[in-house]
């Protein structure tokens, strides 16, 4: 069996926790960023935390098994757009894009890129379980 290098046991990968968490990071990022901002339009930095409210919404909808498997999906799609969202922007680069080339390394820029990562690193807790899933169901 493929083993993830983080996950090196054969438990399964608490999705639950993990979406709770990641959820509220999103929360935690985004309401900080608001207070520390002194922006014009800092009502922006508020994107993640919203995105965190969903998340933590679709982890207690998943709870039930009836709907688990469809919720966690529609909530790796929405981490993707996380990831997509912290890169670029109709302006070009902007977040994790940008600090990597020397560019702008304000307070936004900071803010995209921290969702970007922690939403790649939910995206691939995510794959990891829906393999784990895969798995488990063919040797039932």
């Amino acid at each position: 069996m493929d083993e993830s290098p983080i996950n090196m046991t054969n438990e399964p990968i608490d999705m639950s926790k993990i979406t709770f968490q990641y959820g509220g990071f999103l929360i935690i990022l985004g309401v900080l960023c608001y207070i520390i901002s002194d922006s014009e339009k800092k009502e922006t930095a508020l994107i993640p935390a919203i995105f965190g409210m969903i998340f933590l919404v679709g982890n207690y909808i998943a709870e039930n098994e009836k709907w688990k498997m469809h919720v966690m999906h529609v909530l790796v799609l929405l981490a993707l757009v996380g990831v997509i969202s912290g890169l670029v922007d109709q302006d070009g680069m902007t977040g994790l894009l940008a600090i990597l080339t020397g560019g702008d390394t304000g307070l936004a820029n900071i803010e995209k890129a921290a969702m970007s990562i922690a939403s790649a690193v939910y995206m691939y807790f995510c794959i990891q379980s829906f393999k784990q899933a895969r798995l488990s169901s063919k040797e039932d």
